[in-house]
Parts: C-alpha cells; structure tokens; sequence
C-alpha cells in the first residue's frame, strides 16, 4: 500500500479543495443540481425562515400588538398600540409581544404572505424592530423595517404580497434585536387574518 495517501499526509501536504484559489470571499464549496462542485454565497446557503401570523379585530384604525396567550385567542392581536405612529414601545410591550429575537446579525431577504381582511379595505401589516438594552426600562425606539398594504376583499379571498427585502431601507438585524409584528385596519369593525415568513441570511 502507498505511503503517501491522502489519509496519511499532515496536514502541511494537503491540497485546498478544487477551485480554492480563484473562489470568491465568503463562499462555501457545495453542489448544484447536477452534481458538481460550485463556490456558492455563505448567505445563501446559512439562512432563516421566521413564521408571523394571526387574527386581529379592530376597534380603531390604530396600530395592534400581539395578546398575551393567557389572557385572549392564541395569535390574537389585540393591544392597542394607541397611536397611527410609531415612536417608541415600552419594555413590557417588548418583550410580551415580540415575536423573533434575532441570535446573530443577519440580512432580511424576503417577507412573503397572505392576507384576509372581512371588508374591502385597506389594511397594513407591519414589522417593528426594537433593540432592547440591558438592565434598563427606558421605551425602545422603533423601527420600521417594513409596512405591507393589502386590500381585503371578504373571508373567502385571498390577497398576497411578496416584498424583496434585500433592497428596503432598513434591511437588517443586530445579535438580541427583536422584531415586532403589528397591524391595523381602515375598518374598525373588520376582522384581519394574516399568515406570512420572513426569511434572512447570516454571512458569519
């Protein structure tokens, strides 16, 4: 048996993968449909899909946070955030209604959903980031990262949207950031049901 096989070889002797030299920063070796090997984008390839959805019945046209399970329907959004603009959210809210703490920085790709709204209307579904500070019960400001308008047409038909996050304004999460979902509706006397993914990439 040969001496010098690969098995047996410090690893000073051992060669970089096919490609190595000329592969692109922050790219991992993987393969395509075909089988073979390609250098594809990190941030293809380590991602995200979070889940956001829920049921929310008006009674004003501003924005509502998520329930608390132990007091209302499961995924019922039913706070009133008491106001048509965001400002800030106090600690409590935060953390109650939150539903995504980011565990490391990352890249928002896609925001992809569905929609009912009972009255043909206009109604907003809107993602908040806040970035909570340790020890501190000082209200978060609050950032936008995304506001979709849908235009309900009854229970029975569904309207769509698919938002290309990637070029938004504010497209990004910082390690411990916590995203927000809110909605409202021109029709206080309307029911929302929404189902929709956010999905992310992750350079590191």
């Amino acid at each position: 048996m040969a001496a010098n096989e690969h098995k047996n070889l410090s690893n000073s002797n051992l060669h970089d993968p096919k490609d190595f030299s000329i592969a692109t920063n922050d790219t991992l070796l993987s393969k395509d449909d075909a089988g073979n090997l390609i250098w594809a984008e990190k941030k293809l390839i380590k991602t995200d899909n979070v889940v956001f959805m829920g049921i929310s019945t008006f009674g004003s046209t501003n924005y509502f946070l998520y329930r608390d399970k132990a007091n209302s329907v499961s995924e019922r959004l039913a706070i009133d955030y008491g106001s048509l603009t965001p400002t800030t959210l106090n600690t409590l809210h935060a953390i109650r209604y939150g539903r995504y703490v980011s565990h490391d920085d990352c890249n928002l790709l896609r925001f992809t959903g569905i929609v009912t709204n009972t009255t043909p209307d206009d109604c907003f579904l809107a993602l908040w980031r806040v970035s909570p500070v340790d020890d501190s019960s000082v209200a978060l400001p609050i950032t936008v990262l995304k506001e979709v308008t849908v235009t309900g047409k009854g229970n029975n038909t569904i309207r769509t949207f698919d938002v290309d996050m990637t070029s938004e304004l504010n497209n990004t999460l910082t390690r411990g950031d916590i995203i927000v979902p809110v909605v409202r509706n021109i029709d206080t006397s309307s029911s929302m049901f929404f189902n929709s993914t956010l999905s992310m990439s992750y350079n590191k």
